[in-house]
């Protein structure tokens, strides 16, 4: 019975409906296998003919089915063609399995059996290396450990390990000494126990603030805070002492947590006590003499205008509330009294070129108007290479040493007016005798006379030579502020002689050379009083 396909005939031999199938076995082996066929097996026996196969070429290629066909032959008559023919389409049989056969099997179970054996070795090896490691690595943080608390204990504060959930994992030695102090520790001293109750027990109610931080405490614990500072008063055998609690969470360290340091700092703040009283001493005396200090840093590559920080008295000297000055330098020119701004500077620029300290004298112009005087002083800070870094000074109010010297020098002026007045009056009563005198001659004689107009004249000459020593008097002994004139020197000082001639005795003799000098700025009556004076000091 024909079959169009080998699967269809199959399928017909398994239902049992033929004997045989005639197929090449190869090509049905490999259909049984596909359809899934098990009641079908192949035949041992040959058929006993054979298959046979051309060669086809398109049409009009009898060139190509020549050489083909000489191939075919030449294959055949060497046996070549057989050979494939039983390869490809003879009887396929299952051959036995042998050693041959199954030695490649082998080989890759043994290469496995092989590459399991040595990565178990490797790991073994890894394994005890590893274990050495851990055993090292413990050995060596044994050894840490024992430098750390020997670290510790060489710490000047008292330091506790503190673990995230709050227990205390170690102790330096001032910590163990502090507790043993207290006697409210066992004799582990808090180890293994919570930080806030130790310290509770140590302190008392001290560390009320440590429980009322208890949160940013386990932050810093739990290495979510940086870190976490208090500074607490607590008594220590009777005596009051301050300490300062630094708690910083531990990095790059096996153990988890933080480390808590209170650090004595009582003699600090008995320190900072006696500091503080000193500084208020200081402000109270600088605030009694009037006095001010400043500090004017020069411009820098942080700071291009420079900088002027002033103390709390020179903002009362200037009249100012404190932070009104805003510390530039053209703010505080502007404070100073326009006449004495450009000679300020001057005296400034004098001081940072010669090295010398600054020392000068000059009026401001407080907030609500008033005028007062101050004297600043300061001295200059270099750098390596000479160079200006800061000025240091202080400004004092001599407002009222300035109209005390006012006062003194118009003191000294009366004085010395008193020290003239007999000479004076001497001069004047000849004056108003010859007054007298030439009126009573000229009295007697007729007014048309040239006796009674000389007697009149004599008259005039007297009356105004009394009037220029009573205008010199007054000019000498005025009492209005300084004003400063350009003056030639000749003509003020003949003035200041002429009443020193009237006080000085007639025995006295008075040689006087005056020469021509330049315009110079000064107040005459000054002129007057050291003309005076050098002249009263020739005459004793």
């Amino acid at each position: 019975m024909a079959v169009d396909t080998a699967a269809e005939g199959f399928k017909l031999l398994a239902a049992g409906q033929h004997d045989a199938m005639l197929i090449s076995q190869l090509t049905g082996m490999q259909t049984l296998q596909k359809l899934g066929i098990h009641n079908v097996r192949p035949l041992s026996a040959r058929a006993g003919f054979s298959q046979k196969f051309s060669f086809a070429v398109p049409k009009g290629e009898a060139d190509l089915l020549a050489l083909l066909n000489e191939g075919l032959a030449l294959t055949k008559s060497r046996g070549i063609y057989d050979a494939l023919y039983e390869h490809w389409f003879g009887l396929y049989e299952v051959r036995p399995v042998r050693l041959r056969d199954v030695w490649p099997y082998l080989a890759a179970l043994g290469f496995l059996l092989f590459v399991v054996a040595t990565v178990l070795k490797r790991r073994h090896r890894l394994e005890r290396r590893r274990l050495e490691t851990v055993i090292r690595e413990s050995g060596e943080r044994l050894r840490q450990l024992a430098e750390t608390q020997a670290i510790l204990d060489a710490l000047p504060a008292k330091i506790a390990l503190i673990k995230p959930d709050g227990v205390i994992v170690a102790v330096n030695r001032l910590w163990r000494r502090a507790a043993e102090d207290h006697g409210q520790l066992d004799s582990d001293c808090g180890v293994g126990q919570n930080y806030l109750k130790v310290c509770d027990r140590v302190h008392g109610t001290a560390v009320a603030a440590l429980r009322e931080a208890v949160v940013d405490i386990q932050r810093v614990l739990n290495g979510e805070l940086p870190e976490f500072f208090l500074e607490y008063q607590c008594q220590v055998r009777g005596v009051a002492r301050w300490f300062r609690l630094i708690l910083v969470p531990l990095r790059e360290s096996q153990l988890a947590g933080a480390v808590a340091m209170h650090i004595n700092m009582t003699a600090l703040k008995q320190a900072e006590a006696v500091r503080d009283e000193s500084q208020q001493l200081l402000n109270k005396a600088l605030q009694v003499g009037n006095i001010g200090s400043w500090v004017y840093t020069f411009p820098n590559e942080g700071d291009k205008e420079g900088r002027v920080i002033w103390s709390a008295e020179t903002y009362r000297i200037f009249g100012l509330a404190l932070n009104e000055f805003d510390g530039q330098l053209e703010t505080f020119l502007a404070l100073v009294h326009p006449d004495d701004r450009e000679r300020l500077m001057s005296e400034r620029a004098k001081a940072l070129a010669n090295g010398n300290r600054f020392d000068y004298e000059y009026r401001i112009r407080q907030k609500i108007g008033r005028e007062r005087w101050v004297r600043g002083a300061a001295d200059v800070e270099r750098d390596a290479d000479g160079k200006p870094i800061r000025l240091t000074g202080v400004v004092q109010d001599i407002t009222e040493r300035k109209h005390l010297e006012e006062q003194l020098r118009h003191t000294h002026k009366m004085e010395a007016v008193g020290q003239l007045a007999g000479g004076i009056a001497h001069d004047f009563n000849n004056i108003l005798s010859a007054i007298l005198g030439n009126a009573e001659l000229a009295h007697r004689l007729p007014y048309t006379s040239p006796e009674a107009k000389r007697y009149l004249n004599s008259i005039v000459s007297a009356s105004r030579r009394a009037a220029d020593l009573v205008r010199q008097i007054l000019l000498f002994s005025r009492s209005q502020p300084q004003q400063r004139f350009p003056l030639q020197l000749e003509p003020v000082i003949k003035e200041a002689l002429t009443l020193v001639r009237a006080s000085v005795p007639a025995s006295i003799e008075f040689q006087v050379e005056l020469r021509e000098t330049r315009t110079v700025l000064v107040d005459p009556s000054e002129i007057h009083q050291v003309t005076l004076n050098l002249c009263t000091n020739a005459w004793h």
